[in-house]
């Protein structure tokens, strides 16, 4: 199994590469080093660049093999990166967001937002308040859900990610956010219809992991994206996997404001997947 790490040669694209090899451990992947070069690029640059990743792979605590590769004419770089993920059959490509604030409409960049609407893989980046990853058994990934369908098609993704995983390396928590909308039913109402939802999302979950279920209301002040933060948190997550609206980079709720708001300011790497338009 491989995991794809991307980078722009910048010591801010490289933040994603622990957090990488930290899961790469715990699935039984390797890691491929990818650094995308424009066409007109000089021998000279390509080995420069070669000899920086194979620099950063020796770094890592897994297997991990490097590759320099140019783009093609007018390729873009999303699509030179989603080449080698296909040629190399990939599970899961990584990189580091280039976001200053939720006033950019780009706090992924266009690169990583090219890549997430174009492909079925997951996608985890990491933002500005990453943390170090932890070295601690089991890696804990919490997994959000809206109750919708939709926010299903973060599960098979996992499932393939940790298909090697043996059982004491991973668990997981499936959280249910819960705001309160005028219209709604009686709180105590809402929160079991939200847990039934958990429930029924529960089945698609893998079965071999321990799988605890969580709803949390959102409080005063509050938002939805603080309130899964706050949970990850005291759950002493390792990562937030969740869907997104994923449209193309010129669509205004590409991630929606959820996604955009939590990866603004987790201390987590968000592992995002595309849902169905």
């Amino acid at each position: 199994m491989l995991i794809l790490v991307t980078t722009d040669g910048s010591s801010r694209s490289l933040d994603v590469l622990p957090h990488a090899a930290r899961l790469a451990e715990v699935a039984g992947a390797e890691l491929l080093l990818l650094r995308v070069l424009d066409p007109d690029h000089d021998d000279a640059s390509a080995e420069a660049s070669a000899q920086t990743l194979r620099a950063l792979a020796a770094t890592v605590p897994v297997a991990a093999s490097v590759l320099v590769e140019p783009r093609a004419g007018r390729e873009r770089v999303g699509d030179a990166i989603l080449r080698v993920a296909a040629r190399r059959r990939a599970r899961l490509i990584a990189m580091a967001s280039r976001g200053t604030g939720l006033v950019r409409r780009a706090l992924l960049g266009s690169v990583a937002t090219d890549v997430l609407g174009k492909t079925p893989l997951p996608l985890m980046v990491t933002g500005d308040q990453v943390h170090p990853p932890k070295a601690t058994l089991p890696y804990h990934a919490l997994v959000t859900s809206d109750g919708s369908p939709a926010a299903e098609v973060v599960l098979d993704p996992l499932k393939r990610v940790f298909a090697d995983t043996a059982p004491g390396r991973l668990r997981l928590t499936l959280l249910r956010v819960y705001a309160a909308a005028l219209g709604d039913p009686p709180r105590d109402v809402a929160i079991e219809k939200c847990e039934r939802d958990l429930a029924a999302f529960r089945r698609h979950a893998p079965r071999r992991f321990p799988v605890d279920q969580a709803v949390r209301e959102v409080v005063q002040l509050g938002g939805v994206a603080a309130t899964i933060l706050a949970a990850a948190g005291e759950a002493g997550a390792d990562a937030i996997w969740m869907a997104t609206q994923g449209y193309s980079f010129s669509h205004q709720v590409l991630l929606g404001s959820v996604a955009l708001e939590a990866l603004g300011r987790s201390e987590l790497p968000i592992v995002l997947t595309r849902a169905p338009r």
